[in-house]
């Protein structure tokens, strides 16, 4: 168990998280202070163990940080691991159980306590806040909020005079929150805390949904879309301008982006105070005005966006979601401007073809081995190694949606990959969404409501794996360019978010990716596998890759290469080297030139100089 906690350290330390001065294995979630404050404990870990091995997660609910860990001190016979993971789902089963009559108990605590406190008007905190109350009460000395989903209360906020928060223990709050000014009838905003609610409410007079936290947003956002398909929403973000990734403002993003809402941005000026981030901050410091203002103009660039005079409303979802991306306003920066801004350089998650943001293909014919090619590099992505002559710097949590492959030929395949690997404590486990485990019909990424489907599952990835387009993305006649806009569209976004994109799709009868060209205007790289001329099926998975599309990339990077599966590992080499061997061969045999340029499908120029 020491070992195991020695792992354990070192994996929150790699991943930024203080480890708590003592770790337990024991199958209980513990929580520990992430920011030196000892009352604000929100970063937790689970582990456990079976003789066999031990697993489980950490991470702080403050900044969104979830990471799973597994043991890496012991290679498992297969029935031993048949056996381990058999062990892992018994305990999933149980925890979910025990969570879920947890959360009932704390469910009804919450509603008695509701029940047994008092309406409340004046309070410390609202004083300091600057704000009234909308509906709540108070217990001994704290205010509550009562935490709801589907009307039902599942949890309590509890704010001590001194501005302290702590829910009740084990209630829900995902997917929970408390509104302010009723039922929306044209927009409705989102927001992390009650103070920045009231303040909103207060500002504007509309309607606001309070979510508790950061990681709350998307939840929410996407059950009150369920809820109210009509009402604009507005996701009201905290710009946590002085933590790490700025997880109120990322956050808010990935809720707009999965309901198709707008972002609205507290703005304080030139004078802005360090500790000021959210729109009640904005309210103490500029006035209610200026919370008014901020998301007023959100609201006049949707109108400005959606109908402009003299023009009809557009009914055509490809070019609204082309067009308006976002939902903001267009920024033009002068040249001055652009060029003395520092901005992030190019960093590939898989050297050199796949940036950080980056938007790939790759395609092939069927059964060549594209699935192979995909697989191969969401286990290099997230483990931080190599596949080919392509490697990772670090590990990246990567996002494989298939849709066409058997779980079970899923398993085997992974399997196969994992064993090839060596493990170490910073790898990350790519996450798979397949249609065997789904309880109705894969999504259709090209419309938004398949967008807002996988939206959740895709917060924590760098990388997300479209296997196939042509199950995943269905949209129209696949020939025509407006079939791929929505598409499009929704890659941008995710491009905006710093996501890289990697899109797999068959070719066409012309060598080429099959359907419309347009879908290559903004990828970054396109790779075509193909077969090798002297392929022999009893090589198995043999391809060629040709990159068709390179954008920044030059040299050695765009060789294509020839690869092999061979004894479970992959061998490759540069195609130049084995066209040369071929073509001695085949000269050597006795081939023409102009044979050899039909055997080999390359130019006669290319058989010349390898012939001399």
């Amino acid at each position: 168990m020491c070992n195991h906690i020695i792992q354990i350290r070192e994996a929150m330390q790699d991943a930024g998280v203080v480890p708590p001065s003592n770790i337990y294995i024991d199958k209980t979630l513990h929580r520990f202070p992430t920011n030196n404050n000892p009352r604000d404990t929100s970063g937790w870990y689970v582990f456990h163990e079976d003789g066999l091995s031990a697993w489980g997660s950490f991470g702080d609910w403050r900044s969104g940080l979830e990471l799973k860990w597994h043991a890496t001190d012991k290679l498992l016979s297969s029935s031993e691991q048949a056996q381990h993971w058999q062990n892992m789902e018994e305990i999933r089963q149980q925890n979910a159980i025990d969570k879920e009559l947890e959360q009932a108990k704390a469910s009804e605590v919450a509603n008695e306590r509701w029940k047994q406190s008092s309406p409340v008007e004046e309070h410390p905190y609202l004083s300091q806040k600057q704000i009234s109350s909308h509906g709540l009460k108070v217990y001994d000395s704290d205010l509550i909020i009562p935490v709801r989903i589907g009307g039902v209360i599942t949890s309590l906020q509890q704010i001590q005079p001194n501005g302290d928060k702590r829910f009740l223990p084990g209630g829900q709050i995902r997917g929970g929150y408390y509104s302010i000014g009723g039922a929306p009838s044209d927009c409705l905003c989102i927001c992390e805390g009650y103070a920045t609610g009231a303040s909103i409410h207060e500002a504007t007079g509309f309607p606001v949904a309070i979510t508790f936290m950061a990681t709350n947003l998307t939840p929410v956002s996407l059950s009150l879309h369920e809820k109210f398909p009509n009402i604009e929403l507005i996701i009201c973000a905290d710009d946590d301008h002085k933590t790490n990734k700025n997880p109120g403002l990322e956050n808010a993003n990935k809720a707009a982006l999965a309901v198709q809402g707008s972002v609205a941005i507290p703005y304080f000026g030139d004078n802005r105070p360090d500790e000021a981030t959210d729109f009640n901050d904005l309210a103490v410091c500029l006035g209610l005005s200026a919370v008014k203002s901020c998301i007023e103009n959100i609201i006049l660039s949707q109108n400005d966006n959606a109908i402009e005079d003299n023009v009809p409303p557009k009914d055509n979802l490809a070019e609204d979601l082309s067009e308006n991306i976002g939902s903001t306003n267009i920024v033009a920066v002068p040249l001055g401007d652009l060029l003395s801004r520092t901005l992030m350089l190019r960093e590939n998650i898989l050297d050199h073809w796949l940036p950080k943001g980056g938007l790939c293909m790759v395609h092939a014919e069927r059964g060549i081995g594209k699935t192979h090619f995909a697989l191969e590099v969401a286990m290099a992505v997230a483990y931080g190694a190599s596949f080919l002559s392509f490697n990772a710097p670090r590990p990246c949590q990567v996002l494989y949606i298939d849709g066409e492959m058997p779980a079970n030929a899923m398993q085997e395949r992974l399997a196969r990959i994992d064993r090839r690997h060596e493990k170490n404590s910073s790898m990350l486990e790519p996450v798979i969404i397949t249609p065997d485990f789904q309880n109705g019909l894969m999504p259709n990424l090209s419309t938004p409501e398949g967008q807002a489907r996988v939206a959740p599952h895709i917060q924590a990835a760098e990388l997300i794996i479209i296997d196939n387009i042509s199950t995943l993305c269905s949209h129209g006649n696949e020939n025509e360019a407006n079939s791929w806009l929505p598409i499009q569209a929704w890659a941008l976004s995710l491009r905006q978010m710093g996501k890289s994109v990697l899109f797999i799709h068959h070719s066409g009868k012309n060598g080429a990716q099959r359907g419309t060209s347009k879908r290559e205007d903004v990828l970054d790289t396109v790779i075509r596998l193909k077969r090798p001329s002297d392929y022999d099926q009893e090589q198995g998975a043999c391809f060629e890759v040709h990159f068709e599309k390179s954008r920044g990339m030059l040299g050695d990077a765009v060789k294509a290469l020839r690869c092999q599966l061979t004894d479970g590992a992959w061998v490759f080499e540069p195609l130049s080297a084995s066209n040369y061997q071929r073509v001695v061969e085949l000269f050597n045999e006795g081939f023409k030139q102009h044979e050899i340029v039909e055997e080999l499908e390359l130019s006669k120029s290319q058989v010349c100089k390898l012939v001399k």
